[in-house]
C-alpha cells in the first residue's frame, strides 16, 4: 500500500472511487442532467479529475494505491486568503476505512510543510460523533483539536463565501452539514512560518 500525490495518470483508477450511488446519504442513481445522459457520478468524477488532478497550484489530491486499484483519496484546496486549507473531497471503496486515515495524515504532512496549520472540513451532521474517530489516525487525532463553527440546513446555501466556494462547490446539500476547524495544537506548532512578502 503506498499514499501518493495524485496526477492525470491517475484518473482511470480512481473512476471506480465514483461508481457509489449515493452522495451525502442520498439516492444518485436515476439523477440525469436535463437533455444529457451524464449520470451524477460520471459528472462528479469528471469535475474532480479536471480540477484536482491538472497540477492547479492550489487543488491537490492523495490517494491509497493498492495493487493499482485506487481504494481510498482525499481532495483539498490551499487557501490564498489565510493559512488555513479546505478537506472537500474523500471518497472510499469502504473496504477497509483505515485507508482514508493514511490519506488524511500524507495530506495534513503536506499542508504543514507549508505552514498550514489548520483546515475546515464539511461533512452530514449525522456523522459529527464519529468524523475524529473514522478519519484521524491516532498520531494526528492528538495532534490536533477542533470545534464546530456552524450548520447548515438541508437545501440551504450557506452564507460564507469560501465554504460555499470551496467546501459546497456551491451546491446545495440534501441533508444538514456541520462546517469544523481542526487545528494543531499549540504545543505542536514548534516555528512560525513566515507570512510577509516583498
Amino acid at each position: 500500500m503506498s499514499v501518493v500525490k495524485l496526477g492525470a495518470e491517475h484518473a482511470e483508477i480512481i473512476k471506480p472511487l465514483f461508481a457509489y450511488s449515493k452522495f451525502m446519504g442520498v439516492d444518485t442513481s436515476n439523477n440525469y442532467f436535463v437533455g444529457d445522459e451524464l449520470k451524477f457520478q460520471e459528472f462528479y468524477h469528471e469535475a474532480f479529475t479536471e480540477t484536482y488532478l491538472t497540477n492547479l497550484s492550489n487543488y491537490h489530491a492523495y490517494g491509497s494505491i493498492i495493487d493499482g486499484k485506487a481504494k481510498a483519496m482525499i481532495g483539498f484546496y490551499e487557501s490564498i486568503d489565510d493559512a488555513s486549507w479546505y478537506w472537500n473531497q474523500v471518497r472510499s471503496d469502504s473496504t477497509d476505512l483505515e485507508l482514508i486515515k493514511h490519506c488524511l495524515d500524507a495530506v495534513i504532512e503536506h499542508n504543514e510543510r507549508k505552514g498550514r496549520l489548520k483546515f475546515y472540513s464539511m461533512f452530514p451532521a449525522k456523522y459529527s460523533k464519529v468524523y475524529r474517530r473514522l478519519a484521524f489516525s491516532k498520531y494526528n487525532s492528538e495532534r490536533y483539536d477542533s470545534f464546530d463553527e456552524y450548520t447548515v440546513e438541508p437545501k440551504n446555501q450557506c452564507i460564507y463565501t469560501m465554504p460555499w466556494q470551496i467546501l459546497y462547490n456551491r451546491t446545495l446539500t440534501p441533508v444538514e452539514t456541520v462546517v469544523r476547524c481542526s487545528f494543531l495544537k499549540q504545543q505542536y506548532r514548534t516555528s512560525m512560518t513566515n507570512g510577509g512578502n516583498i
